[in-house]
């Protein structure tokens, strides 16, 4: 694989993350089953269709409270793909050859895809809700999981090379 090609493939994976981290991801749209149209007349607010992004969804998590769930996807949705990232950033552009890559994907690679796994999980909570609750996705949620894709390909790509030198 040619160095240039993963210079560029790298810049791509950060621009899919950004925009995965900050595009509309998900709008949720809740019913109530049979009580849909009372609560509708009762409280319109609740029957709002809502959008969030991955970072909106986490400050609106820490924000009704839930700071450890909200601190959980910030790990593992924010903070680890910008990690992974910038590892691989950093060994594309030869900025410290001593790093040990292999190392770093040796300890955290079991985690590659949990990132993706988050974002999964918080879809099917939604669709798992009572009363006919749905889900809609947006193109944020497929730019993060490109990224996500990209970095782990980019990632073997990488060890691929640091392995023949």
């Amino acid at each position: 694989m040619n160095l240039v090609l993963l210079r560029l493939l790298c810049l791509v994976a950060a621009v899919f993350l950004g925009l995965g981290l900050s595009g509309p991801c998900m709008t949720i749209w809740p019913h109530f089953g049979n009580f849909t149209g009372i609560v509708k007349v009762l409280q319109p607010s609740f029957t709002a269709s809502v959008s969030y992004s991955v970072l909106g969804g986490i400050y609106a998590l820490a924000r009704d409270g839930k700071v450890l769930i909200a601190g959980v996807v910030f790990v593992f949705s924010v903070l680890f793909p910008i990690l992974k990232l910038t590892v691989l950033w950093v060994t594309v552009w030869n900025l410290y050859p001593e790093l040990a890559l292999n190392h770093f994907f040796e300890k955290l690679g079991k985690y590659s895809m949990i990132d993706v796994f988050v974002m999964a999980l918080l879809v099917l909570a939604v669709k798992g809700l009572p009363g006919g609750s749905s889900v809609e996705l947006h193109w944020g949620l497929f730019m993060f999981g490109c990224a996500a894709l990209l970095t782990m390909w980019l990632a073997h790509e990488v060890r691929k090379i640091s392995s023949a030198v």
